[in-house]
């Protein structure tokens, strides 16, 4: 993928992630892509908090559940995993500052605040479960 680095885009953009890779990007409605400043070993999914102008991500390589800025300061580890475990997807309800992540290791779907304080595995036996959204509108 062909990248310029510079700064962030503030608005209508996409994030991006590509497997075996070690960066996120994100990319302009208008086709520009920018690579973050933003390092993580094989980052498989990856979502964007407006309120709080916070990226979350799940990476396989390093078996976490991380945040950032779009500028790559205040990286945080929210969940440590174990090595049997295998993330995938990722969503969040902003609302309620819930981060939900699959786990195809371990075949579950799971929600961890974004404190990291409280983690609940909310769905086991989902064969394989990788992509996850949420339904913002159901309250």
């Amino acid at each position: 993928m062909a990248a310029m680095q510079g700064s962030p885009f503030t608005d209508n953009f996409l994030l991006l992630t590509e497997l075996r890779r070690t960066h996120l990007y994100q990319v302009a409605l208008n086709g520009s892509t920018v690579q973050l400043r933003i390092t993580s070993t094989n980052p498989m999914g990856a979502v964007y908090d407006p309120n709080i102008r916070t990226i979350f991500w799940v990476s396989q390589g390093d078996q976490k559940v991380m945040s950032s800025r779009l500028d790559g300061t205040e990286l945080t580890i929210i969940k440590n995993l174990t090595s049997a475990q295998s993330p995938e997807g990722i969503a969040i309800d902003p609302d309620e500052k819930f981060i939900f992540y699959t786990d195809g290791g371990l075949d579950t779907v799971n929600l961890v605040t974004y404190d990291g304080k409280m983690h609940l595995k909310i769905v086991m036996n989902a064969k394989n479960p990788r992509a996850i959204d949420t339904d913002r509108k159901f309250k």
